[in-house]
């Protein structure tokens, strides 16, 4: 696999969202909720959490090329898992991704939960918009979509520290809510693995390696672990519950 897109301090700094007149606070906030979004539908389909992933930073990444104000975060979290199933071939149909975009919403709504007619305008209407959506996003990503998960890295590097269950359980539930922020398009996916692992440590107050600068044997530094642990700071100071447990498997 090519290296995995990681954006310009360009891009990163002046997005589409800020020149659209959309704040830094309003804008993290609605990245959040996209991508928890994409969560949820990713799990009552069954995708395995590397597409989850995948598709989480097909959204983050999309929103550094367009506003928020200008296309519907709705129509591109469902278009993100519809692309990212094809990329990690795990395809999932059309009428699943938008029932389960519904569920989520009746479920939010308090409504009565009933799956939607495929013969309906609504359906119609709405898989227009993803598929839409979905060559949207490959347009202006010029057909390129390299993503590279931090997954593997991590439980080779605890593995590596001999670190305990209760620390790699709690880093692989970090990274899991590290794809809720744009940290997957700002750093290489070995930065966000030693990453994740030392935010864990101090989380549970537990020592990685005494008096060793573990980290630099995974090529990273302490001030892009800083950089990162800041990222997942202010996520978790925004109401999210810290860490989701997720259990860490050793998929792809």
């Amino acid at each position: 696999m090519e290296n995995h897109i990681i954006l310009s301090t360009e891009k990163l700094l002046n997005t589409p969202s800020n020149k659209d007149g959309v704040s830094d606070e309003d804008e993290r906030k609605i990245r959040v909720y996209g991508a928890i979004l994409i969560r949820k539908i990713g799990l009552i389909l069954k995708l395995p959490h590397y597409t989850i992933a995948t598709a989480q930073t097909i959204f983050q990444r999309f929103y550094y090329t367009k506003s928020i104000k200008r296309i519907e975060v709705k129509v591109i979290s469902m278009a993100s898992v519809f692309l990212a199933s094809k990329i990690d071939e795990t395809p999932r149909r059309i009428v699943h991704i938008i029932n389960s975009f519904i569920h989520v919403q009746q479920l939010e709504e308090n409504q009565q939960i009933h799956p939607i007619d495929p013969y309906s305008q609504e359906y119609t209407d709405i898989s227009s918009e993803i598929v839409k959506g979905e060559s949207y996003m490959l347009h202006q990503f010029g057909f390129v979509i390299q993503v590279e998960h931090p997954f593997k890295f991590l439980l080779n590097y605890c593995n590596s520290l001999e670190c305990s269950q209760e620390l790699t359980q709690t880093a692989w539930n970090i990274l899991n809510d590290s794809y809720l922020t744009t940290i997957c398009v700002q750093f290489p996916p070995e930065v966000i693995a030693s990453s994740c692992i030392y935010f864990a440590s101090r989380l549970i107050d537990e020592e990685i390696v005494r008096n060793v600068e573990w980290y630099k044997l995974f090529g990273t530094t302490m001030d892009e672990i800083l950089d990162v642990s800041l990222e997942l700071m202010l996520l978790y100071l925004q109401n999210i519950e810290s860490p989701k447990y997720i259990q860490f498997s050793d998929e792809k």
